[in-house]
This record gives structure tokens, C-alpha cells and sequence, in this order.
């Protein structure tokens, strides 16, 4: 399964907050699963997991992040 890794800066919390609701609303319609959250020099990683063909789908929501894996 393809990844997508996010950061977010420590002191912009809300956008961390707004990412995991985007999770949630993706949740009601495809497969995506939260791999790991961790703190990685001051800033938020947060890396999802899901099926390739939903790979538009979940960049959309997260236009900033980059992935890893599947087919490129």
C-alpha cells in the first residue's frame, strides 16, 4: 500500500487538527489508515496508508504532502 507523509509545524495545531478530520471524512468512503504520528524535529509527521486507486483521492485532501510507494 502506497504512503502519504505530512508535516505540520508544532505551534500551527489547528492544521494538525483539520488533517485528522480530513482522515475521518475519508474514512467514510475509502480505506485509509493512520500509520504513524510523531514528533520529527518540531514538526508533526503524519503518515496514512492506502489503496492505490484511491491515490487522487487522498492527495487532494492533503495537496502539500508526498508519497511513498505503489506505482509512481
Amino acid at each position: 500500500m502506497p504512503l502519504l507523509i505530512e508535516y505540520f509545524d508544532i505551534s500551527q495545531l489547528d492544521r494538525f487538527r483539520e488533517a485528522l478530520k480530513k482522515v475521518e471524512e475519508l474514512r467514510k468512503v475509502i480505506e485509509v489508515k493512520v500509520v504513524n504520528i510523531e514528533l520529527e524535529d518540531n514538526k508533526i509527521k503524519l503518515v496514512l496508508s492506502f489503496k492505490e486507486e484511491d491515490r487522487d483521492l487522498v492527495f487532494s485532501a492533503f495537496p502539500k504532502a508526498f508519497g511513498l510507494g505503489g506505482v509512481e
